[in-house]
């Protein structure tokens, strides 16, 4: 990005004021820091700008005015390491501890969805969180499309988990069916032990 510094005279007109660009010693000090951002060097330009107006004026030829403009553009980027690590690593465990869930036993529901919508809230934070720190612009930013892949896939947890709650609950209640029927199935296996014919 570019963040340029304009120096203009409002009182004197561009023939009778002008500015001259050194560029080969114009810069910036080197004690100069924009927090979260570095700095990648700087360039200076010089030249005029046309106002389609004479400010009230009528005197003023052509019915607009020339001023000189001295424009010094230092060249700004985010340190993408610095950001990388800030930004994705908590994504990262976000989305590792939703899929933590799949490893936990059918038999506990509730905590499986719960740690997947945990994961679906506190991504959203963070998304939050790191959309505040940046510009607002009219696009979607390559952190947007990283975090709104995180959702899909927190919601495909999700939706996994919702979709097989009703086959979870059959092998639970069939589980706790068979819990039931077994002492009798072992008891039945002790009196018939030698007899297979009658068990």
């Amino acid at each position: 990005q570019d963040l340029p510094l304009e120096v203009e005279d409002s009182r004197h007109l561009s023939s009778e004021l002008t500015y001259v660009a050194d560029k080969a010693n114009s810069g910036f000090s080197p004690d100069m820091a924009l927090p979260g951002w570095e700095i990648e060097g700087g360039r200076a330009q010089a030249g005029e700008l046309v106002y389609p107006t004479t400010f009230g004026r009528p005197q003023a030829p052509g019915g607009s005015e020339k001023y000189a403009r001295f424009t010094y553009t230092i060249a700004i980027a985010r340190p993408w390491a610095v950001y990388l690590i800030r930004m994705l690593v908590p994504m990262l465990v976000v989305l590792l501890s939703a899929f933590v869930s799949f490893y936990l036993s059918p038999t506990y529901v509730d905590a499986r969805i719960g740690i997947a919508t945990a994961a679906l809230l506190s991504s959203v934070a963070l998304h939050l969180t790191v959309s505040a720190d940046l510009p607002h612009v009219g696009y979607v930013r390559l952190i947007d499309k990283i975090y709104n892949l995180a959702y899909a896939i927190i919601f495909l947890t999700l939706g996994v988990k919702i979709c097989l709650f009703p086959l979870t609950r059959k092998a639970q209640v069939s589980a706790f069916k068979m819990q039931q029927v077994s002492p009798k199935m072992k008891a039945l296996q002790e009196k018939f032990e030698n007899d297979k014919q009658k068990l």
